[in-house]
């Protein structure tokens, strides 16, 4: 095994913050938030299933133990490395609705936030919504937009 490798592992178990996979007689416990790039509350149970084989990126080697990624793992990769620019437009479903804003899926698995005092409309989910990128912070990644003028 090396680092950075694709290799396919069987989970064992499968707990709501963590996962436990064998690879080749050797343990390791993949964490929770090493499941998706999509961001919120995630379960364990509804990516994996005890005895399924599933694809993960070795992220790290230490002595015996190891530390694997399913996200890392995943087709698309990190949202992150080509994130989202101030003045970029997008035709966004919201995905989420919280007391302070919506959120909008902008691109895969990257979430912006469109303040409540910012919107002119009471949003429902799945609503699309032209949104124009104000603002982004990468430590922590974070996006925010506002409505964009129609052109």
């Amino acid at each position: 095994m090396r680092l950075n490798q694709i290799i396919d592992v069987t989970v064992t178990k499968v707990e709501p913050g963590y996962i436990k996979i064998d690879y080749e007689g050797k343990s390791a416990t993949l964490q929770i938030t090493e499941l998706t790039w999509k961001p919120g509350k995630l379960e364990s149970s509804d990516y994996v299933r005890v005895g399924q084989v599933i694809r993960v990126k070795v992220i790290a080697i230490a002595d015996d133990q190891f530390s694997v990624s399913l996200r890392e793992a995943c087709l698309g990769g990190d949202p992150w490395n080509d994130p989202p620019k101030v003045g970029e437009r997008y035709f966004a479903p919201v995905v989420n609705i919280t007391d302070y804003g919506y959120f909008f899926e902008i691109s895969y698995f990257c979430h912006a936030l469109l303040l409540t005092e910012n919107a002119i409309n009471k949003y429902q989910l799945g609503d699309r919504v032209n949104v124009e990128v104000s603002s982004v912070k990468l430590s922590p990644n974070r996006v925010e937009v506002v409505l964009a003028n129609e052109p």
